[in-house]
């Protein structure tokens, strides 16, 4: 369940581009070279240079939206809830993903052609925004504009129908935001899938970008009792009890630690 030396410290690293970082911990999981697919996404890099040259704001927008969806032919087919749609060696090998990697590769190429294009802090899945497309948010699933006022509509479908749309929604995501965002989606992927030893590696690494989140810590003991790792597990669990005691789930997971203990005790 370590992560190696090279991923902790790209984690750590505030300027780690966000879909390389995550590229790597992909590779990490699968064992396998991840130069193997750093190779075609610097190849893609450079053809989207050439086919952008000689454009202009919103023309070089669409270009990379163009270069993207049509030359390259990503898509969400069949892949936006599992974790083959979440690993980017899969998303690379396949060109087929979720929200959150199709996002993450966009992005990556928007800054490397110093196109304005942002990830949003929005609950649901991960939207772009840009300011040369003023009043719209984009859907990297559907590779569709949609009108900005329809994203309070987005947000009850996630969410309920009480919530309302907040500018903390629509704020941009820092690097760490955009790799939590991707990170989040496989970590529920994979337990999904009943990947759940590498579910454990996929919430760790969330664990290394965001220490003191009692509730990543909380999701880590959930997978490591499953993986009956009893002694991890009862140690997360009750760090989650007593950083959040109000939490409404706090009865439940006191059971359950004290059913660890129980475990524990038996197997020794």
């Amino acid at each position: 369940m370590m992560l190696s030396a090279e991923l902790r410290s790209r984690l750590s690293a505030s300027s780690a581009k966000p879909v390389l970082t995550a590229l790597h911990l992909a590779a990490e999981l699968a064992q396998t070279d991840v130069r193997a697919f750093e190779g075609p996404l610097l190849g893609w890099r450079d053809q989207l240079g050439l086919r952008l040259g000689g454009l202009q704001g919103q023309e070089r927008l669409q270009g990379l939206l163009d270069f993207f969806y049509q030359d390259l032919a990503f898509s969400s087919e069949n892949s936006h809830y599992s974790s083959q749609g979440c690993l980017l060696t899969s998303v690379i090998l396949e060109r087929r993903g979720g929200a959150a990697a199709l996002g993450l590769l966009l992005l990556y190429f928007a800054e490397d052609q110093a196109i304005p294009l942002d990830g949003i802090n929005f609950p649901g899945q991960l939207v772009l925004t840009s300011p040369l497309k003023a009043g719209a948010f984009f859907d990297p699933l559907a590779g569709l504009w949609h009108p900005l006022s329809d994203l309070e509509l987005w947000l009850r479908g996630a969410k309920g129908n009480w919530q309302r749309l907040k500018d903390k929604h629509t704020e941009p995501l820092d690097n760490q935001g955009l790799l939590l965002k991707l990170l989040g989606a496989t970590k529920g992927a994979l337990t999904r899938d009943g990947r759940l030893m590498e579910a454990v590696k996929v919430t760790q690494a969330m664990v290394e970008l965001s220490p003191d989140n009692p509730y990543l810590i909380r999701d880590r003991g959930y997978l490591l009792a499953e993986l009956d790792c009893v002694a991890p597990a009862r140690k997360d669990l009750t760090y989650f009890v007593e950083h959040c005691p109000d939490d409404p789930a706090c009865p439940l997971l006191r059971q359950k630690v004290d059913g660890l203990g129980a475990a524990d005790a038996t197997l020794h």
